[in-house]
């Protein structure tokens, strides 16, 4: 894997040093190699700027006010997805379905919500820009937090009315994904390449701490009583248990909209970068055609230059290397290791801590301390060993980590099940009324270790991979790099998906209990093949000069 850093990006950190605002200016409007097209957008970009650029150039070391708009919206935003979604699963089974059934409704409506961003970003590059995007599909977003929270009225609650809520949610939230990071990006001049990279960083922090404090707010909402709700027990003799998914929706419906206004407030401090004014996907497309096609005629690239150049004649050559540079770049865990932990016992000393609970705040309580030491403290003292910590090497690791966590968790599994007393309903959901229930049960604390290695995994591979997908390709793809980085969660979500269906109640998979250790092996070996590939891949990767 290339570890040197790019001359350009030399270069441009010796600007940054000296100071000078125009020269900082200047290193951001390079319009070498672009289309009389491409030339007029930048144009545009410049005058908008302008007087942000000054502002931006005159202290180029601080971050840009605009950052404290775009930060408290990514936080609001993350509290609502990560304070609906471990609700679902439960709530889903609480309104009639079977757990497989609940299992893949979850996860074609998180395939959904992660193939959406490729219509946001579409949106965004091509037509509305970032700004508008986001504003438009976030009001989307909270219209479906709205029609969520009256499903959970018994008066409006079925199954259909929930489907209407959850697809207006992933439009909204899938749709905004691939635009507020780059957004945020887009707030730095070109020569603030080590201020983007805490950026990306915070940004990624600012998603865990929405999740970490989504869990215990929503969750204790959830355990309240409203409506008379009750998740009732197999056993008519005993009591049900209390549910109140009315303030469950509610809490992160009303925090997000807060966050919303608060982004829209700082449309001020925006700097903006103009949509091209014609549909991205559709001319990469072409471009891509046009090289195969090329390329099957005869011709080859000349030396030195992009395969994808053989395709410049529609929109030019800078376009075309553009392409490749794209090309060249590109949740299992929620529903099993819920399932995992609703068969262990929940009591830490005398402090219940319910599925939804656990499941909501463990993953980002980890992720957010493990990302600041690992930038803070791992990647320098690395480095200062002589060990270049790239991009696609840090991905890498944590890939393999994530995979382990799932070997880990089937050892488990089969040991849970093994021990596992407790009274469950009719729907297979565990009923725990006090701290002796499930009394030989597997303590929920053993899932400790797999989550810890899976947020280390994720502290290694998500924040560098939002920063990757928005260095790594040119201003005109920003958005629609992170959608494809976004998309192959919703892949992974449809292989999961395909196999539930084909082989999701099959013996090897399921038994009465549940999950059976060899479905998680299967995963695990899914991931570790695909990591195998990532590694071959990026071992060819040049990455492109900032």
């Amino acid at each position: 894997m290339p570890v040197s850093k790019p001359e350009s990006a030399v270069e441009l950190d010796t600007i940054l040093n000296s100071g000078k605002p125009e020269d900082l200016i200047g290193a951001e409007y390079d319009f070498t190699g672009l289309t009389e097209k491409e030339i007029a957008v930048r144009e545009k970009e410049r005058r908008l700027n302008a007087d942000l650029d000054a502002r931006i150039a005159k202290n180029p070391h601080a971050f840009p006010r605009a950052i404290y708009y775009i930060l408290p919206n990514e936080f609001g935003e993350r509290f609502c997805y990560y304070g609906i979604k471990p609700l679902l699963q439960r709530y889903l089974q609480f309104l009639g379905l079977k757990a497989v059934d609940a299992k893949i409704m979850m996860h074609a409506w998180t395939m959904v919500t992660y193939f959406a961003p490729l219509f946001g970003a579409a949106l965004s590059d091509s037509f509305l820009g970032k700004y508008k995007t986001i504003v438009y599909l976030s009001i989307l977003y909270v219209l479906g937090n709205a029609v969520m929270v009256l499903t959970s009225i018994p008066a409006f609650r079925s199954v259909g009315t929930v489907t209407v809520g959850l697809y207006m949610i992933a439009v909204g939230t899938g749709g905004i994904k691939p635009c507020v990071g780059p957004h945020g990006g887009d707030q730095f001049l070109r020569v603030q390449a080590d201020a983007i990279r805490r950026f990306f960083a915070y940004f990624y922090v600012a998603i865990n701490l929405g999740a970490t404090l989504a869990g215990p707010i929503v969750s204790t909402l959830k355990d309240m009583s409203c409506f008379g709700d009750v998740i009732k027990s197999a056993d008519p003799t005993k009591p049900g248990v209390p549910v109140c998914y009315f303030g469950g929706f509610l809490a992160p419906t009303v925090v997000f909209a807060i966050a919303m206004a608060v982004f829209i407030y700082g449309e001020r401090y925006y700097r903006v970068v103009p949509p091209v004014g014609e549909f991205v996907p559709g001319k990469m497309v072409l471009v891509i055609f046009d090289a195969i096609a090329a390329r099957i005629s005869g011709k080859r690239p000349e030396a030195g230059k992009s395969f994808f150049t053989l395709g410049k004649a529609r929109y030019g050559e800078t376009f075309a290397t553009e392409v490749g540079e794209f090309v060249r770049m590109y949740d299992q865990q929620s529903t099993e290791w819920n399932m995992q932990y609703d068969r262990m016992h929940q009591y830490f000393g005398g402090l219940y801590i319910s599925n939804e609970l656990w499941n909501s705040f463990i993953n980002p309580v980890l992720i957010v301390p493990l990302v600041f030491i690992m930038s803070t403290y791992v990647y320098p003292a690395v480095e200062r060993a002589g060990v270049k910590v790239t991009p696609l090497r840090r991905m890498g690791l944590g890939f393999f980590l994530v995979a382990f966590s799932f070997v880990m968790s089937g050892f488990l599994q089969g040991i849970v099940i093994n021990n596992f007393n407790g009274e469950v309903n009719d729907d297979g959901i565990q009923i725990v009324r006090s701290k002796e229930d499930c009394s030989t049960c597997v303590h929920g604390a053993w899932q400790l270790p797999q989550w810890f290695m899976l947020s280390l995994g994720e502290a290694l591979f998500s924040p560098t991979g939002n920063e990757f997908a928005y260095t790594e390709v040119s201003k005109s793809l920003k958005a629609f790099a992170a959608s494809f980085w976004l998309v192959t969660v919703a892949l992974g979500n449809f292989i999961i998906v395909v196999f539930e269906e084909i082989a999701g109640e099959a013996e090897w998979a399921v038994g009465p209990l549940g999950t059976k250790p060899a479905k998680y092996y299967f995963y695990s070996a899914v991931a570790f093949a695909a990591n195998v590939y990532f590694i071959l891949y990026a071992r060819g990767f040049r990455y492109r000069a900032q």
